[in-house]
């Protein structure tokens, strides 16, 4: 939240701000609610929740639609504003790898306008550090551990950090519930120009 909050308090009035996987909606709102004047966008994959959350959230400069990952890189282009950020916050764990990597290429194509990729998201270092996985590593169930950096940076986005948290610390107080569990905590950047 504070990363988002420096990068937008500057010139909100330039900013559409889209979050992946908006779920209960209490993030974008957060958003839309400081920054009156910033276009603010809630997605999620299933209508149910993103009618859900409709119903409850109603904000002048907060818009809803159902649709994936790969989908976020139309939806940036619809907007007039400069700068696009998209965040994701325990969601993009959800994302298909193949999809995750389809989405960031999308984005690259997009010209004259600043996008910056955000987000903090569950990983796990039990195996490997995720900073060295080519792609992504299954987690849990439908969940990944993506090295975001990775495929960020394929697409010509730049690292502007992306670093590891080890919140369970020392692992012996927390094995096995969170045995190898990590955050990700990453920030992109791209920008073509004509």
């Amino acid at each position: 939240v504070k990363q988002i909050t420096q990068l937008m308090s500057p010139d909100q009035k330039s900013f559409f701000v889209i979050q992946l996987g908006a779920s209960s909606g209490k993030e974008i709102s957060y958003f839309a609610k400081i920054f009156p004047d910033t276009d603010c966008l809630y997605t999620d994959i299933f209508e149910s929740v993103t009618s859900y959350a409709k119903k409850r959230l109603s904000l002048p400069n907060l818009n809803y639609v159902t649709c994936p990952a790969e989908s976020l890189a139309a939806l940036a282009q619809t907007s007039k504003k400069p700068r696009v950020l998209i965040f994701s916050s325990g969601s993009s764990q959800y994302v298909y790898p193949e999809q995750l990597d389809y989405m960031f290429r999308l984005l690259s194509k997009i010209e004259d306008k600043s996008i910056d990729f955000i987000c903090c998201e569950p990983g796990n270092n039990s195996e490997i550090n995720p900073k060295n996985i080519q792609g992504a590593m299954p987690r849990s169930g439908f969940s990944y551990t993506h090295n975001y950096q990775f495929y960020a940076e394929k697409n010509g986005f730049k690292t502007k950090r992306f670093d590891i948290i080890e919140p369970y610390k020392p692992k012996e107080d927390f094995y096995p519930l969170h045995q190898g569990t990590v955050h990700l905590d990453g920030w992109f950047s791209y920008f073509k120009s004509n």
